[in-house]
């Protein structure tokens, strides 16, 4: 499984093997999801979306949303707290975990090339919600979920030094 893991070829094969997904009906709603936003998806999860509409991992844990359900990142987090900075509207989330958590991708220019990968809780005690980068790129995200199991991978991280925005 390692080899596998380092590739979206072999993430792919990995959630067809052993996890619960809904078969592409082709690449309609990317299209839109494209033509809505502006914004182009990274190859890796171009890649997933030619073969899956959504994907579960590990029963409900992590669901990967079909692309006609991704929303603004923005519009997620002030649908729990109205005074979160705004974010760039480049951040779209993906996907949400069975504790509530929601994850996005950033999927404006940056130097790297990459496309970074954060997650949103809100926190509770009225210290604010809290977004963390948690994965260099999708294909990095899906990875470390992957070996993570059942439990969001990034719930031991330091969530004092969250990222709010950028």
């Amino acid at each position: 499984m390692l080899q596998s893991i380092f590739n979206i070829d072999g993430l792919i094969d990995i959630i067809r093997r052993e996890h619960a997904f809904t078969p592409a009906r082709g690449f309609g709603s990317v299209e839109r999801l494209e033509r809505r936003t502006g914004l182009r998806l990274p190859q890796s999860m171009l890649s997933l979306y030619a073969e899956f509409d959504g994907v579960r991992l590990f029963g409900n844990e992590y669901v990967v949303l079909d692309p006609d359900g991704i929303l603004p990142f923005d519009a997620v987090i002030r649908a729990h707290d109205e005074l979160v900075p705004t974010l760039s509207p480049s951040w779209l989330s993906f996907c949400r975990t069975r504790e509530g958590q929601w994850v996005a991708v950033d999927l404006g220019a940056h130097p790297s090339g990459g496309h970074p990968v954060a997650a949103f809780r809100g926190v509770g005690n009225g210290a604010g919600p809290a977004v963390q980068l948690i994965a260099p790129s999708f294909e990095c995200f899906l990875a470390f979920a992957l070996v993570g199991r059942r439990h969001p991978y990034w719930a031991d991280l330091d969530w004092r030094s969250a990222h709010k925005g950028s």
